[in-house]
């Protein structure tokens, strides 16, 4: 059931600023399941526009109707610059900043850039109000429909199992920047042929910082020795966002050039638990023969010396590749230890 405007004035109409999480949370989830527009009504308690606003224009045709184009939600003046405001919605949080006015109407995007604001001018009158409001919707239709239909001829493209149509077909959804399409993108991972991977992994996170590397990470997971999988490792690394550690370190070895790039990555963040592990992957990747000749020889070297240099970089310590040197090391220092400044 669509979250209506009455409803949520009716939940949020007086309360601290956390306390508007829950009904904004809801709200932004709703907008981005529904792919639909967010408006935020910004209110101010005992101010005579916003209490006629309430009564006499929101409940009366047309703005009635238009207002279920909308997700809908209100946010009192008071509460608008409190960063509690926005910590169940993070997208949103740029809302708090810059200069606000009671009663005001602004239009999001649902993954929360602001399109669209509608002054008190525009809301006194039922009819004014719901051709601003119509337009507001106008704008976004015109802007969603060419990408609806690029969205959907890449489905088809990707049930016709046409490589290059693929390819076409995805760099036209990824022209669109759009953050609802990232499902849609993140299917052509799974898709057979490295060269639809290559066109799709370096946009993810450009199209959405967020969705974007989560996109990669369930892929990876699922896909973990897929050709593809070392471009996808360095978006991860580029992200250098610490939730990503577990990922990073989950079977590391399991294919040795995406070793190299996940080992990188580790480095960059200081967790005191990534020393010992990195120190533990060392035997594991000890060369069982010294056959320059052999490629799993090179391979194995290439993960050490990268595990040398994240562990230097960590630790300020440069003790090489030697096992024995950085365990004693470690069984000494590691109980006290703190990072470099």
């Amino acid at each position: 059931m669509r979250l209506s405007l009455t409803a949520v004035c009716l939940i949020m109409a007086t309360g601290a600023s956390a306390e508007w999480a829950p009904s904004l949370a809801k709200a932004d989830a709703e907008a981005r399941a529904k792919r639909r527009p967010v408006l935020i009504w910004v209110c101010a308690k005992d101010d005579p526009a916003c209490a006629r606003l309430e009564k006499e224009i929101w409940p009366v045709e047309p703005v009635k109707t238009r207002l279920r184009d909308f997700v809908a939600v209100k946010v009192e003046l008071a509460a608008l610059a409190d960063a509690k405001t926005w910590e169940a919605v993070p997208r949103w949080k740029a809302q708090g900043e810059g200069a606000a006015a009671a009663p005001e109407v602004r239009i999001l995007h649902p993954w929360g850039r602001e399109l669209k604001r509608l002054p008190a001018e525009l809301l006194k009158v039922p009819a004014e109000a719901g051709q601003a409001l119509q337009a507001a919707f106008d704008d976004w239709e015109a802007v969603q429909g060419p990408i609806r239909a690029d969205t959907t001829a890449l489905d088809r493209a990707l049930k016709s199992q046409d490589k290059d149509l693929m390819i076409e077909c995805a760099r036209k959804v990824i022209a669109h920047r759009e953050p609802w399409t990232l499902p849609m993108l993140a299917a052509c991972l799974y898709q057979p042929g490295v060269k639809i991977r290559e066109t799709v992994i370096p946009e993810l996170r450009r199209i959405d910082a967020e969705d974007g590397l989560q996109a990669l990470l369930r892929w990876l997971k699922d896909q973990a020795t897929t050709a593809g999988g070392d471009l996808a490792w360095r978006e991860v690394e580029a992200a250098n966002d610490p939730r990503t550690i577990p990922a990073l370190k989950d079977n590391i070895l399991n294919n040795s050039t995406q070793a190299v790039t996940r080992i990188r990555a580790l480095g960059n963040f200081r967790e005191k638990a990534s020393i010992p592990f990195l120190i533990d992957l060392l035997p594991k990747v000890s060369a069982t023969s010294r056959d320059p000749a052999n490629p799993q020889v090179a391979a194995n070297e290439a993960i050490q010396a990268e595990i040398a240099s994240s562990l230097k970089k960590l630790t300020g310590q440069d003790l090489g590749t030697d096992h024995r040197k950085w365990k004693e090391w470690w069984k000494s220092m590691g109980p006290g230890f703190e990072f470099p400044k």
